[in-house]
Parts: C-alpha cells; structure tokens; sequence
C-alpha cells in the first residue's frame, strides 16, 4: 500500500513540474531577433533625395556622413546601432529622431541647425559627441548615456530641452544658451562640468542631479527661476554668476567649497536645509536676500562675507557665530540685518563678538585696555547684566577691604573694631550716596569711599545707557 502511494506522489509531481515548464515556455518572452543590416548608402541616398528615413532595430553599416546638407525629410533612425556619425553644418528642416540608438564611435553634429523636434531619449554615446554651435528647437536627451567627452559648446536651444535622468561622463556647456525651460533633473555628471558663461532665460531644473567632481557656472546668468534642490555638488563654483530669479539650493549637499564670489542675488536665495562640508564664499557677493536656516557646516567650515552687500540675511546668529570668519564691516552689516528682522538678540549676540575678536585683534595699549574694561562693565553696551554683576562685586570688594583692614570707627566707641555688618552697611550708603554721621573710614581709607562712589556712579550710568539701548528699541 505505502509503494502505491509513494508511486502516485512521484507522478503527480512530475506531471506538475512537466506543466510549470510548459508554462513557462509559453510566457516566456521570444528572444530578440537580430538586427537588420542597413548599408549606409541606402540612408544617404534618402536624405539627399529629399525623402523620409525611417528605420527601426537596424545595424547601420558603414559611417554616416553628410556635411553642409540641406535635409527636407524626417530622419527616424530609433533602436538601432550606428557606426561614426558627421552631420556638421547640416540644417534639418523636419524632425530628426535617434531615440534608442546607441554610436558606437564619435558623433559630431556641430554647428548642425535642427528646424523640428530633436529627439536622443535613451540614446547611448559611447563615444565622443559634439553639439557645437548646434542650434534647437525642442530637444530631448532624457536617460542619454554620454560615455565620452559631450560637447554643447556655444550651442541655442530656442525651445523646452530636457536632460532628465542622462548620465554625462565629460560634460561641457560654456557660452550655451537655453531660452525655454531646462530640465537636468537626476543628472550625473561624473567628471567636472562645465556650464561657465551659460545663459539660462527659464525656468532651470538640476533637481537631484549629482556633480561626482564638481560644476563650473563661472560668470553663467539665471533670468527665471533656478533650482538645485537635494543634489549632490563634490565643488560648486558660481562665481561672478547672474541670479535675477529665486535661486532653490534647499538640502543640496556641497562635498567641498561652494562658490559665490562676486554672484549678484536678485530674488530669494534658498538654502534651507543644505549641508556645507567646506567653506561657502560669498565674497563681494550682492544679495537681495539669502535664507540659511537649518543649514549644516562641518567643523571647519568658514563663511566668507568681506565686502559682501546684503539687504536680507536670514539665518539666527547662534548658526553661523562659529563658521563666520572675521570682517569688522561684514559684522556690522549683519548686526543692522538682525535689528531690520527685528531679531534683537540676534543683534545683540554679533555685536558682542563683533567687539571680542576686534579686542583679540589689538595690541596691548590703552584701546585695548579700555576694550576690556567695557566688556567688563557692560558687556560693550549689549548685557545690562554686567553692570549689576559688576556693583555687587563693587559692593563684597569694598565690604572685604574695610571689615579686614578695620578701616571704619564709631565716634563713640573709637577703640572697637569694625564689624562685617558695619562694613557693609557702610558700603551700601555710600554706594547708594547716603551720608552716614556715625560711621568714619580711617586714614587711607578714606581715598577707598571716593573711589568706590566714583565706580558706582560710573557702573549707575552704564546699566541705565545699556537698558536704553537694548529695552529701547
């Protein structure tokens, strides 16, 4: 009976596995049939005929050059591999489509004049590629693969461009133009990218984009808004470059120096949220307004702000107090931004260190004395704590000094000796300038109650020009 049933259990499991296979098979994709091979000759002829090229899964055999051409029809060559490509001061006066398509060796379109759509989506250059001088209209390069060096120097696009999700091994866009708007989101650009001199006249996308070794914007000009929101930037250099819209650098990650030298920030600039892991240079930059709140530096990070002109900085004193490097006009210029945002502590806490580091600065001479004695006294003018503290310590010193120097007599008990109590008591008049008959200082202690009245009139005027000055606003 159990041989029977072990039977049975083994020829139903092969009949399942037997139908799992059939299955599979019948699901199973069908393997790719392989390119057809199209001789080079064959495209060339069409495009100088004027008529339409329209190929699909095709190996192209042979280079395809055509320079100074004038082609009339639509060009459609999606999916398919071609050799070396020329097109060079071409003009396209219909819509030109490489989609899919992968160059296997360089790809020049230089100075080419594209009159209709443009389209590279998925293209893969695995080569160098040359858009030089290259005129668009609307163009796509979304998920393109430029393996080697792509050149777009000099190049117009005069209508929506994007380069969505295409991966740039050697990137170069110096003197570009882009007058619609620009789209680099989830770009990667491995090596140093170079967007130097570019002019942007909408609205431009580098959203989640990471820069491996860093981008150059040197002198580049931002007419729309611009956003760099959560990328990854290795070295970021922006200076000398136009902002004329709202700038978004909000949670982008700069590995090394962000750049911004002499940039002019027209609108908003954005920054909330990002990480700074070497210094931000904002030296003779101009902003309108710039907001860094929760922003995060490393350790030895600085902010550079000399000569730098700003009319709204955004971001709490205790943020930046540690990264800010040292410049007396810079320092200034931050405590009235803090007063006009009516962040008056914030006020108060920068001149304070503003007046410290300029002490620290100084030699040892009678500046630097004076320097000390009103951080002191009150705090530079900003802690009217300092004044009270600075009194009660008047008022032990002075009590100290005349109960253990038995510097007080009674006139009718001349041979007593002076008691705590009576020292302080006495103290406390002459501080507070109440005259008391009955308690005398002795010899050259007398010269200690001058002096004392002297300080704490002096300490009474301070703590009433510090409480003007900071309850006062």
């Amino acid at each position: 009976m159990g041989n029977k049933v072990a039977s049975a259990i083994a020829k139903l499991s092969f009949k399942l596995l037997l139908l799992a296979a059939i299955l599979a098979a019948a699901t199973a994709s069908p393997a790719p049939s392989p390119q057809k091979e199209v001789p080079v000759q064959e495209i060339i002829g069409k495009v100088i005929d004027g008529r339409d090229v329209a190929y699909d899964n095709v190996t192209v055999i042979g280079d395809l050059i055509f320079r100074n051409l004038q082609a009339e029809g639509k060009i459609k060559i999606t999916k398919s591999r071609l050799a070396g490509v020329n097109l060079n001061d071409s003009s396209f006066s219909k819509s030109l489509d490489f989609s899919g398509s992968i160059f296997s060796s360089d790809a020049d379109f230089s100075r080419a004049k594209f009159n209709e759509y443009t389209g590279f989506e998925e293209a893969s250059f695995e080569k160098n590629v040359s858009f030089e001088e290259a005129e668009f209209p609307e163009a796509i390069f979304v998920n393109a693969s430029f393996l080697g060096v792509s050149r777009f120097d000099y190049a117009t696009f005069n209508d929506y461009v994007s380069f969505s999700g295409a991966n740039f091994s050697g990137g170069s866009f110096p003197e570009t133009t882009f007058l619609a708007i620009t789209d680099f989101t989830s770009c990667k650009f491995d090596n140093n990218t170079d967007f130097g001199k570019a002019s942007f006249s909408d609205v431009v996308l580098f959203k989640y984009a990471n820069f491996e070794e860093g981008v150059d914007f040197l002198a580049a000009t931002f007419d729309d808004v611009i956003a760099f929101t959560s990328s990854n930037i290795t070295k970021a250099n922006f200076r000398l470059a136009k902002f004329k819209g709202p700038s978004h650098f909000g949670s982008v990650n700069f590995s090394q120096d962000a750049i911004f030298d002499l940039a002019q920030f027209d609108f908003l600039a954005y920054f909330i949220g990002s990480q700074f892991d070497g210094n931000l240079s904002l030296l003779s930059a101009k902003i309108a307004n710039i907001n860094l709140q929760n922003t995060t530096f490393s350790e030895s990070s600085k902010i550079f702000l000399k000569d730098a002109d700003f009319s709204k900085f955004q971001t709490h004193w205790s943020h930046i107090k540690k990264y800010l490097e040292y410049d007396g006009a810079a320092y200034l210029k931050l405590v009235k931004n803090y007063k006009d945002l009516e962040w008056f502590e914030d006020a108060d806490d920068c001149y304070y260190q503003y007046r410290s580091e300029s002490q620290n600065l100084k030699g040892w001479g009678l500046s630097r004395i004076s320097d000390m004695l009103a951080c002191v006294t009150c705090g530079y003018g900003v802690r009217p704590l300092n004044p009270v503290l600075c009194s009660l310590a008047l008022i032990i010193v002075c009590t100290g000094i005349l109960w253990r120097g038995n510097g007080l007599r009674n006139p009718g008990h001349m041979d007593r000796r002076t008691e705590l109590f009576d020292a302080m008591y006495y103290t406390l008049a002459v501080f507070f300038t109440i005259p008391l008959p009955d308690l005398k200082p002795q010899g050259r202690f007398r010269y200690m109650a001058v002096l004392e009245r002297a300080i704490s009139w002096t300490l009474f005027a301070l703590l009433i020009a510090t409480l003007g000055k900071v309850m006062i606003r």
